[in-house]
């Protein structure tokens, strides 16, 4: 069940909704007062609509909300600002902002090649004459960069697509037949494969193989110490040898070796 928090910065995102839907209804019937704002019993009102009945936070603490989220949008909106030459960023930024921006760059970099895929895809199955040629016109790329992007549009189906994979990892399991891919991403997933290791393994032609339910734990475990030993130094990792080989000895000693 979401927080008292979380529930007043929802009333608080929903009454600014609404503001905005009243304030552009208004200016195209040009009836109303395009700074009007409701009245503190319909406020309160939409809010006990919101929790279902129950008393919700006063219309006065709805309006610091809504204020309160202007304001950081307003700041996040001016941190940075995007201009066809790049990214203005302001010295205030925090590593998160950075991080947070860096992440939906990623998304809209993976938009842009499914979107160019779909619409070459489009237009090369209508037959139009010189297509590509303008096509190339606009975008500035070659007909093999176009024509890929085409062929990975057509081969990964849309519910195929999802955000856990980058744009290179499908155009990697693009000349596989569904079913192929399908497992290739799961493994992708599961691995936690990066674009040069998906290569790797299937340029080995190492089909994926489901990875049975009493594994899954152990899978975890060896990933999890396998990031555990690539933080340790040359000193670290001696002494877990040496530990190792203690160990070791002990169950040959056992007879368990």
């Amino acid at each position: 069940m979401p927080s008292k928090k979380e529930r007043r910065t929802k009333a608080a995102e929903d009454f600014l909704s609404g503001l905005d839907e009243t304030r552009s209804e208004a200016q195209s019937n040009e009836m109303f007062d395009l700074d009007a704002r409701p009245s503190r019993d319909v406020a309160e009102g939409m809010t006990n609509n919101i929790f279902g009945g129950a008393p919700g936070p006063s219309a006065a603490e709805l309006e610091r909300e809504v204020e309160q989220l202007q304001h950081q949008l307003t700041e996040r909106q001016n941190k940075f600002i995007v201009t066809r030459n790049g990214i203005e960023i302001s010295e205030n930024a925090t590593i998160d902002e950075i991080l947070n921006k860096l992440e939906e760059v990623v998304a809209v970099e993976t938009a842009v090649h499914w979107a160019y895929g779909d619409l070459l895809a489009f237009g090369e199955a209508q037959k139009w004459g010189a297509f590509y040629e303008r096509a190339q016109e606009i975008t500035g790329k070659s007909y093999q960069t176009l024509a890929n992007y085409a062929w990975v549009a057509r081969s990964i189906h849309f519910s195929l697509r999802g955000e856990k994979l980058s744009y290179g990892h499908y155009k990697l399991i693009a000349k596989f037949q569904p079913k192929q891919q399908e497992q290739w991403i799961q493994r992708v997933v599961n691995e936690k494969l990066s674009v040069r290791q998906l290569a790797a393994e299937i340029e080995g032609q190492k089909l994926p193989q489901p990875i049975p339910a009493w594994r899954k734990p152990l899978e975890k475990m060896r990933t999890t110490y396998e990031k555990k030993w690539d933080q340790l130094d040359g000193q670290q990792r001696r002494a877990v040898y040496e530990e190792l080989g203690t160990i070791m000895r002990q169950l040959e000693e056992l007879g368990l070796d």
